[in-house]
């Protein structure tokens, strides 16, 4: 079984600023799981940027398949990803995507040439193609260091998706 085309075509930049160099950790409603408020913060977001989309939470905790939100409006679909980073984390948000990048798109690469197992597979969506993705954003909670770092993201973001899915 071939990947499916989906010619991911960009990822969707969009920031938002805290004032005075707050971060999400400073919130005023804090609930007891970061990652899931986080979430379910990027979730209004979006839903927010567009009125007409049926962006949805997966729901799933642990293996998602890179997937924490889903637009399945129309045939094409949009695919976020989201990642907490503490203020006190060593990590940043290019280390947050190399994890994303070294679990699940192997795994995709792996169930294309294995579609006997897609059955339960976290990975489907990944590999449909009467509904492809088209769109991916990868949204984490931390500032970048500098602006050149924060541009070079979905440039590597992009290389992966579009060097995972080539036919």
């Amino acid at each position: 079984m071939k990947s499916p085309e989906n010619n991911i075509s960009h990822t969707a930049d969009f920031a938002i600023a805290f004032p005075d160099e707050r971060r999400f950790d400073d919130r005023a409603l804090n609930g007891a799981n970061d990652g899931a408020d986080f979430e379910a913060f990027v979730f209004e977001v979006m839903a927010g940027q567009a009125p007409g989309a049926a962006m949805a939470p997966r729901l799933a905790r642990g293996r998602d398949g890179a997937i924490d939100l889903l637009d399945d409006t129309a045939g094409d679909r949009c695919v976020v990803e989201c990642k907490f980073i503490g203020r006190n984390a060593g990590d940043t948000g290019f280390d947050r995507w190399r994890e994303v990048r070294n679990r699940p798109f192997p795994a995709v690469t792996k169930l294309a040439s294995s579609p006997e197992d897609e059955g339960a597979s976290p990975y489907r969506p990944w590999l449909d193609a009467e509904r492809p993705i088209r769109e991916y954003r990868f949204c984490a909670s931390a500032p970048f260091a500098t602006q050149a770092r924060e541009d070079e993201l979905p440039k590597a973001i992009l290389k992966e998706l579009s060097s995972t899915f080539r036919r």
